[in-house]
């Protein structure tokens, strides 16, 4: 009889305890629940796990306090209420990457900025590089990734990406990754010590023989006018894409991909 009298007492304390529940007791109780959901990880970090639905939260807790009657259930889900932090939508079936603000999804946003830093790429293809190993050798996260990185005056800066994004990125491939500095995302700003780009002045070469010569003929740049005198028997399309053609050694327009 005195056990079952013990008893009593202590479920009518935690039920009394739940009646006079305040704004910290239900931040505790949420904590409590994300505890027993697995929600926050073995080293106490919080994560967007522990921020539960209200309706989980409450189910979790009245399981938890199962001794609470249906009054201590009301006041119960009253404290979760105040908790303004329980409500988060549902993870879409596409994953976490299709949640959105409303604007974007984190999709669309990653997608973004590889367009971004591609461009980059492409406007430093001089100092950027890309491997598909890490510099101790072995394969970027086991295989299927690679990096993406772009030396700047104060120091490298890069991604990783799926291999399927390889081509896009149009710079020195390297067998394996230089060493790493230690950067992280905070060092973004490193990008911003990039030289200024120059504007790229595009022409294209003209051939003349303004004297119907039989031994040669002139061929010239469009931008600046100079040139040089190449046989009559070099064909055009041979001396034009020639590597030492791409760009004007006087002015410096780039004659290949448009004018």
């Amino acid at each position: 009889m005195t056990n079952q009298y013990a008893m009593n007492a202590n479920i009518f304390m935690e039920n009394r305890s739940l009646m006079m529940c305040t704004n910290t007791d239900a931040k505790w109780m949420r904590r409590n629940a994300a505890w027993n959901t697995g929600a926050i990880c073995g080293r106490g970090e919080k994560k967007m796990a522990e921020y539960i639905e209200r309706e989980d939260a409450y189910n979790v807790l009245t399981e938890y306090y199962h001794h609470s009657t249906e009054v201590q259930h009301e006041a119960l889900r009253e404290a979760i209420e105040r908790v303004p932090a329980a409500d988060v939508q549902h993870v879409p079936e596409g994953g976490i990457g299709e949640m959105s603000d409303g604007y974007h999804t984190f999709n669309g946003l990653y997608y973004q900025r590889m367009m971004l830093f591609a461009m980059l790429v492409k406007a430093y293809k001089s100092s950027a590089w890309k491997t598909k190993c890490h510099e101790d050798g072995e394969p970027c996260f086991g295989g299927g990734w690679f990096l993406v990185t772009i030396d700047t005056p104060n120091g490298a800066y890069g991604y990783h990406y799926e291999d399927k994004y390889w081509d896009l990125f149009d710079c020195e491939e390297l067998p394996k990754a230089k060493h790493w500095d230690g950067y992280t995302e905070e060092d973004i700003t490193r990008l911003l010590s990039l030289p200024d780009v120059q504007l790229v002045v595009h022409g294209k070469w003209i051939e003349r023989n303004p004297q119907n010569s039989k031994i040669c003929r002139l061929i010239e740049c469009s931008e600046c006018g100079e040139g040089a005198v190449v046989n009559i028997n070099i064909p055009y399309d041979e001396w034009v894409s020639s590597r030492f053609r791409k760009y004007c050694g006087c002015c410096g327009a780039y004659m290949w991909g448009g004018e």
